[in-house]
């Protein structure tokens, strides 16, 4: 495996203008959290959701890894 390049990582704030529809997680709680809960939980000041992005220079665009403070932070 490849090891990721740190100045290629940009981490952001969820809002509502990211879709979310095609994250994939094989853990079936963040997924649930980030497509249902996290802007919600924002909204109400649960909690605050980043994602993280990778930019892959020409190789379909940015991928996106959510890093969710409850799951940090546990």
């Amino acid at each position: 495996m490849r090891s990721i390049l740190h100045e290629r990582l940009r981490v952001l704030p969820l809002n509502e203008k990211y879709d979310l529809s095609m994250f994939f997680s094989t853990n079936n709680e963040l997924n649930d959290f980030l497509k249902n809960d996290a802007l919600n939980s924002q909204d109400v000041l649960i909690s605050r959701t980043y994602l993280c992005y990778h930019d892959l220079s020409g190789k379909n665009g940015n991928s996106f890894h959510a890093l969710i403070d409850f799951f940090l932070n546990r």
